[in-house]
């Protein structure tokens, strides 16, 4: 991915958890609407995007369907792989005209790219599309990633089952591992896969975990005070 032209600019590695795309079952049109503006006006000052996306409802409905009938874990890895795709796809067509017209499918391709936008789902089996930011941030030299998941923080635990859940605004990568399950499986349900942690820490990269919301996102960005966990050595 080429280096930016405007002195300015930043680049920027966001992990998009694909259940952010709904509402349920039906694509929430106000969020992609937000996004889209979101991100076009940052590239008219100069940043540059690396974009991954989950599979989140279709992933998992699909997912659901083959385990009930008996697919091995290997298949579940694949229609995730495939629904990340799919959903990358969704996005680069809203922002085609500044987005490289492929969606990436390694690590290797990024240095291609030359546009202000680059999309990526899953790579290969065995690993999410948590795991594919941690190795785009690798190879576009970057030191964070902006995960945004279905919750704006790491809580102690489900703060959809649990009233009194203790809700996390800085954590070491250590303490974080204590709160999530040791090893990542398809479908999987945490703020930020246990492998692709294992692989930031082991590569100095923070992490910020963030919800849904697009102004806090353009706060981020910003450098301001975000409403989120910071995840980090």
């Amino acid at each position: 991915m080429a280096p930016t032209n405007n002195e300015n600019g930043s680049r920027h590695v966001i992990s998009l958890g694909g259940s952010l795309l709904y509402e349920g079952a039906v694509l929430d049109l106000q969020f992609l609407k937000n996004l889209q503006t979101l991100l076009r006006a940052r590239v008219a000052v100069g940043d540059q995007f690396i974009i991954i996306v989950g599979g989140g409802y279709v992933s998992r409905q699909y997912q659901k369907a083959l385990r009930e009938l008996g697919a091995v874990d290997v298949d579940l890895d694949w229609v995730g792989i495939h629904a990340c795709r799919l959903n990358a796809q969704l996005l680069r067509l809203l922002l085609k005209d500044i987005s490289h017209p492929d969606i990436l499918l390694t690590h290797e391709a990024l240095a291609k790219a030359a546009e202000p936008i680059v999309f990526a789902g899953g790579f290969l089996p065995g690993g999410s599309s948590d795991h594919v930011s941690v190795e785009l941030a690798k190879a576009g030299g970057a030191q964070s990633i902006i995960n945004m998941t279905n919750t704006s923080y790491v809580y102690d635990k489900d703060p959809a089952l649990y009233p009194d859940a203790v809700a996390f605004e800085d954590l070491t990568w250590e303490a974080f591992a204590e709160l999530i399950p040791k090893h990542w499986s398809p479908g999987l349900h945490t703020p930020f896969d246990p492998e692709a942690a294992a692989e930031a820490h082991r590569s100095g990269i923070e992490v910020a975990i963030i919800g849904k919301d697009i102004t806090n996102l353009a706060t981020l960005l910003n450098g301001g005070v975000y409403i989120g966990t910071k995840l980090h050595a």
